[in-house]
């Protein structure tokens, strides 16, 4: 489980026209975060350390979104831009996941 801690330094992340809103969100540790753009559709996020795993760049998101109090994506899109010790995470939403099967192929997938 995550728990949040705003600093009164970071008072600026409720405030939209103050440029990014900052938070450190603390879990197993601490990691500083700049929310650029954040809204249903989007989110740029710069990490102040180095994001590789997909997973951990989702879960920042989803932080993200619950911090700003929208609803968390069951699915997302990720492209992550490292640059040097800090990584850009933009995410969008993503479709839900449409499978169809051509009935010549059911008899395949019937015990």
């Amino acid at each position: 489980m995550l728990f949040y801690h705003i600093p009164s330094h970071f008072a600026s992340f409720f405030d939209l026209t103050n440029g990014p809103r900052r938070a450190i969100i603390e879990g197993k540790e601490a990691i500083g975060l700049e929310i650029q753009t954040i809204t249903r559709g989007c989110v740029a996020l710069v990490v102040h350390k180095a994001v590789e795993a997909p997973e951990a760049a989702a879960a920042l998101v989803r932080s993200a979104l619950t911090l700003s109090g929208l609803s968390s994506w069951p699915r997302m899109e990720l492209e992550l831009f490292p640059s040097g010790g800090d990584t850009l995470i933009l995410a969008r939403p993503a479709e839900d996941i449409e499978v169809s099967i051509a009935g010549w192929a059911l008899p395949f997938f019937q015990k």
